[in-house]
């Protein structure tokens, strides 16, 4: 006969867990641990990947960084030698200047100009300061043949801007230059302003280059030629010396070369800014490095107050049996972070070391090639503006009126101010249509 089975004893709801359920809560704390601890070393392999795969990329954005930073430290310093250069006129004069005021500046500019040809035309025995011109059809006549004699400078002017100056960049950065020189003066104005303001500034620059150098030179070969050449064939029994058709080219030419020195003059490097560049260049290393601790000691102040944010944050409410587990994993948590925020923190200020190493370095590059750039740019011009001046002097002897020249030079001053504009909009418009495509 089989003996009835004891039936186990109810335990209570209200007692205390035995212990196969304690050593289960303990499997379930420690598989909370390890899941935990995974997740945190999972996320630092992720971002030390992350942080591998940005470290190429950064060392590649570095240097253009870089230059930017140098570009816009340079910028400043030019900007603060016009301020501080008192035998200029600051630019930030003529802009504050309204198109009236300005347009009656260059007027009454002009009238001092005129003035004082006239008078040195005078003094030189010059009977004709105007050059032939005047309010007759000999002039309209001499003008229209200037149209034609304006052509060739016009294509000259068309072609320096065409995929056939590539070759040579220095034209470019002229005519930028140029453009950024006369945008202060002709800023507002309409096109029969600028027309008056072509005619304020060419007609007196014309009559000094022109007639007025002419007198000037004659006397001076005349003297020259009388005083020292007659004298020493006198003397070696040679006979009359002239200078034949030297005489009449050497007036163009030496008009040309003093056009050329004054268009050289503005364009070419000034002493005030070779002076503040040479001082930032001594103490580009300690600038750049200044910057740039201030830069990381924004950062970290950033980083140290969301630290302190996030660990003044509470923690949620503990579940029964189970505050020990959740102490230790976050703390755990907490040490990872810490550590992972310690290893960034180190290659941060690596980073900014060689950073600021690199802004220097291209600050010097930067330097170097903008004052070479402005030292080619003011020979080409005054190559080009003595080849410009001689071509004029060259039309005013064949025409025998100052009309021609006057009417030739117009019109290659305003194609220039034309296609500079041109150019300038044209620019603006590609700048905007890449920058909203890498918006997009």
């Amino acid at each position: 006969m089989r003996m009835p089975m004891a039936t186990p004893c109810s335990v209570p709801r209200s007692a205390k867990p035995s212990v196969p359920v304690a050593l289960s809560s303990r499997s379930e704390a420690r598989s909370c641990l390890r899941a935990a601890v995974l997740t945190r070393s999972f996320k630092a392999d992720k971002k030390r990947a992350q942080l591998s795969t940005a470290a190429t990329k950064q060392t590649q954005d570095q240097k253009q960084d870089a230059y930017h930073v140098a570009t816009a430290r340079l910028q400043q310093l030019l900007t603060d030698a016009a301020v501080s250069n008192k035998d200029v006129v600051p630019v930030d004069y003529i802009d504050a200047c309204s198109v009236g005021e300005r347009l009656t500046l260059f007027a009454n500019i002009s009238s001092l100009t005129i003035m004082s040809a006239f008078t040195v035309c005078l003094i030189f025995g010059e009977l004709d300061p105007l050059g032939g011109m005047w309010l007759d059809t000999f002039t309209l006549d001499a003008m229209g043949r200037g149209v034609l004699y304006a052509l060739p400078l016009l294509a000259c002017s068309v072609a320096s801007r065409t995929p056939l100056s590539r070759p040579v960049p220095v034209l470019r950065e002229m005519h930028e230059l140029q453009h950024d020189l006369l945008k202060h003066f002709t800023a507002d104005m309409t096109v029969v302003q600028r027309g008056i303001w072509l005619v304020f500034v060419l007609l007196p620059g014309l009559l000094l280059l022109l007639p007025t150098s002419k007198a000037v030179l004659v006397w001076a070969g005349a003297f020259i030629q009388q005083a020292l050449l007659q004298t020493w064939s006198d003397k070696l029994s040679i006979g009359h010396v002239s200078l034949g058709p030297a005489g009449l080219v050497l007036p163009p030419v030496l008009s040309g070369c003093m056009a050329g020195v004054a268009a050289a003059c503005c364009f070419n490097v000034r002493p005030k800014q070779v002076e503040v560049v040479r001082d930032a260049l001594r103490s580009a290393d300690a600038y750049f490095r200044l910057t740039q601790a201030e830069a990381a000691g924004t950062a970290a102040a950033a980083r140290s107050s969301s630290k302190a944010q996030r660990s003044s944050r509470p923690l949620p409410p503990p579940a029964a049996g189970a505050m020990p587990t959740m102490f230790a994993t976050s703390t755990l948590a907490d040490g990872l972070t810490s550590s992972y925020d310690e290893e960034e923190e180190e290659q941060q200020e690596v980073a900014a070391t060689s950073s600021s190493q690199a802004a220097a370095d291209a600050f010097r590059t930067v330097s170097m090639v903008w004052f070479l750039s402005r030292r080619r740019v003011a020979r080409l011009a005054y190559i080009l503006t003595s080849l410009n001046v001689a071509y004029l002097g060259v039309v005013w002897h064949a025409t025998g009126n100052l009309g021609a020249p006057a009417a030739a030079a117009f019109l290659h001053a305003a194609a220039e101010m034309w296609l500079g504009e041109w150019r300038a909009r044209w620019q603006s418009v590609n700048s905007q249509i890449k920058g909203s495509s890498a918006r997009q």
